[in-house]
């Protein structure tokens, strides 16, 4: 059934999610440099003399999420047994005792699909689901199922308003030449009052970065000293040394008031085998792009907002 599909991949989400959260001092301007690699992560001019300079450097943003007001989803995926080792009373309801019809057709599509947007919810639905600690669904649950109670949330959304959180690029050196790189800082800044946090890969808030180059399928590597950082190494695969990166959620608070600043370096050149491929070793157009997701700390798994970002720039031989 399709129901059973999504939900196994959503308990498999909740239950065995690999995410952390960092936690900071007191909200402060934060810039950490790219760093010097260590002897047995790339650097050197790998051989290479030439230099190069950053001009016509472009930022663009644009908040792309949320898109709608409304963000229904399954929130929990427990067990009979699981259900009754949860500490006080729990409230369960079948969907079939939800008398409200409208209440009872949007709970059964929530647990059918796991998440929905909604333009507009049923008066009393968030309130129901407020009520009610899990909900169950006998006549579409087979007998062998271990999941039979989900927890459902509707959340609200605010697709109109403006990035709680500023995203900035800034070119802080535009020269690159060997063992001399080009520098570009990128930044967070909180200017709302509530907390933000920011989801990311292996090496927070901005993960690993890189960036289409002018050739085709060419990718240039944004360096920091990442095997510091994250849960990035150099390995071997099929005879060719490759940068492998762990699959992991790394969640980042963002204070009132606080700015996080990292800065990468444009590197000509890298003497690592895994990243020769990856240096900014011909001039023409790069581009940078991600997408920033956060969203307000402590809500857990309600609506993120999500903006999309785009650092252009050229680079000239000198």
């Amino acid at each position: 059934m399709r129901r059973r599909n999504v939900l196994a991949s959503l308990g498999a989400t909740l239950v065995a999610g690999c995410t952390t959260t960092l936690t900071g001092d007191d909200p402060a301007t934060t810039t950490t440099t790219a760093g010097d690699p260590p002897t047995d992560t790339p650097a050197g001019t790998g051989g290479t003399t030439a230099e190069f300079t950053v001009s016509e450097f472009d930022l663009a943003t644009t908040k792309v999420g949320p898109t709608k007001p409304y963000y229904l989803r399954i929130t929990a995926v427990y067990s009979a047994e699981a259900v009754e080792r949860e500490e006080g009373d729990q409230t369960v309801m079948d969907v079939s005792e939800i008398e409200n019809p409208e209440h009872r057709a949007v709970v059964k599509e929530i647990l059918s699909e796991g998440k929905l947007w909604r333009e507009a919810v049923p008066d009393g639905l968030q309130a129901l689901t407020e009520r009610v600690d899990f909900f169950t669904w006998e006549a579409n649950t087979d007998s062998d199922d271990t999941a039979s109670h989900w927890g459902v949330a509707v959340y609200q959304a605010d697709p109109d308003g403006d990035p709680a959180l500023q995203f900035d690029a800034e070119l802080v050196d535009d020269h690159l030449a060997p063992g001399d790189p080009g520098v570009i800082a990128f930044s967070l800044t909180n200017t709302g009052d509530q907390t933000q946090s920011v989801f990311s890969g292996t090496v927070p808030p901005f993960s690993v970065l890189f960036a289409d180059g002018p050739r085709d399928d060419q990718r240039a590597l944004l360096w920091r000293d990442y095997t510091e950082e994250g849960c990035v190494s150099f390995a071997e695969v099929d005879g060719e040394a490759t940068l492998m990166t762990c699959s992991i959620g790394i969640s980042t608070p963002v204070e009132p008031g606080e700015t996080i600043e990292k800065e990468y370096e444009l590197r000509p050149a890298f003497e690592h085998d895994a990243l020769r491929e990856l240096a900014f070793d011909a001039p023409g157009r790069y581009t940078v792009a991600e997408t920033l997701s956060y969203e307000r700390d402590g809500v857990g798994q309600g609506p993120s907002t999500e903006v999309d970002w785009r650092v252009e720039f050229e680079l000239e031989s000198s």
